[in-house]
């Protein structure tokens, strides 16, 4: 069963609870593009996310971002922002990464073999970032790939108690207006995350 979560945290947090109240699924993947974070990256190159972190969470201070735990429904109870596919899954996604016969993509004037391997990838709702985030993103999360949608549907995952993985393919690189890069771009990326996530289905 396949849903689209639509652009965003609360988009992706709605679909996914009613995906999963509604289909009782026994995992949830998602499979999707995003921002390169990771300058290693090429478009195309497959991210298989091992923690999903949320960038926006916290105190935006005029030094950067200040984070703390969330904190939950139950009464206040605090949450560590990160969500992370269980070790099970993890195994399954390695072994379809090692037997991965990837294609070529082209994107940018060259021509390469797409990659695929572990990862980290950041959610929050903002689109383009300035350097100073990418700078934190780096450092601090040590991000390969930045999004609008994985880190909520791996919370809304956990809450739920229903196992979930994340697979990802970078696009653009990160900046402040990535909006003709991201249009050009984005299906070379979503096409690679969708082969890639095709060839994991064979190992869950």
């Amino acid at each position: 069963i396949v849903a689209i979560t639509g652009i965003g945290k609360t988009y992706t947090g709605v679909t996914s609870t009613l995906f999963i109240k509604h289909f009782t699924p026994r995992l949830v993947l998602m499979s999707g593009t995003g921002a390169r974070i990771n300058p290693d990256l090429r478009t195309g190159d497959v991210i298989v996310s091992t923690i999903n972190y949320e960038h926006d969470y916290g105190s935006l201070t005029q030094d950067g971002m200040v984070y703390r735990p969330m904190n939950s429904p139950v009464d206040g109870a605090e949450e560590e922002n990160g969500w992370s596919p269980s070790p099970t899954l993890l195994v399954a996604a390695d072994q379809a990464i090692q037997s991965y016969a990837p294609p070529e993509g082209t994107a940018n004037g060259e021509t390469y073999t797409i990659r695929a391997r572990r990862g980290v990838v950041a959610s929050s709702d903002l689109f383009g970032v300035t350097e100073q985030r990418i700078d934190m993103l780096r450092t601090v999360m040590k991000t390969d790939i930045m999004e609008m949608e994985s880190a909520p549907l791996g919370h809304a995952c956990v809450m739920l108690g229903v196992p979930f993985i994340v697979v990802r393919a970078g696009s653009n690189v990160a900046q402040e207006a990535p909006n003709d890069d991201y249009l050009r771009l984005g299906p070379i990326a979503a096409k690679q995350a969708a082969l890639f996530s095709l060839h994991l289905l064979e190992y869950l």
